[in-house]
């Protein structure tokens, strides 16, 4: 309501309880630690920013609620800095993903990804998203040369109502399905 933003340096819990919940629209959470939503509490993150940045492993469970813009920056040792999305909770981001340091892990719980905006993964080693299951992405999607892309399974859906660019910078993917459906000069992706 005052769009003021909320630091936490340790974790957040919210309740299973139609009553406990965490709204916000144009702020920015700044957590060092991890979030998990009981099954009848609310997360709405309508637009901000949330920006994990912990010094070891941060565990995301949004149990299906959407975020708007995911910033990670996560600086912990190279086993010890992963993002990962809890079993059944999946990652849905109305926004941009922007990895500067750290890795999403989709992997361990082999959850969905659907991102609407940009995906941006900075030109540093210790930026990685790995997964082994579907990404359905709607923007631009820029993949810097230091950075690590690990798509082991699923696939990458690209499914803009426009012309949508990708540079993988000669990442490997699993497999790729080209969905679309801008109008006839507005529906390219762009390698």
């Amino acid at each position: 309501r005052y769009n003021v933003g909320l630091s936490i340096s340790g974790s957040m819990v919210i309740a299973s309880n139609a009553q406990a919940g965490f709204n916000g629209s144009t702020q920015t959470l700044t957590i060092s630690g991890s979030i998990q939503k009981g099954a009848s509490g609310y997360m709405y993150l309508s637009g901000g920013t949330l920006l994990m940045n912990g010094g070891k492993d941060q565990n995301l469970d949004l149990g299906g609620y959407a975020l708007h813009n995911l910033t990670i920056n996560n600086v912990g040792s190279a086993n010890n800095d992963n993002i990962i999305v809890a079993n059944g909770s999946q990652l849905l981001l109305s926004g941009a993903l922007t990895i500067t340091n750290g890795n999403l892990n989709l992997m361990d719980n082999t959850e969905v990804m659907v991102a609407e905006r940009v995906i941006t993964l900075s030109n540093d080693a210790d930026a990685q998203l790995t997964t082994n299951s579907n990404i359905f992405a709607s923007g631009t999607i820029t993949v810097n040369a230091s950075a690590v892309l690990a798509i082991t399974g699923g696939t990458l859906t690209l499914n803009d109502k426009g012309d949508q660019s990708i540079n993988l910078n000669g990442k490997r993917i699993f497999s790729l399905e080209v969905n679309n459906i801008g109008t006839a000069n507005d529906d390219s992706v762009v390698v």
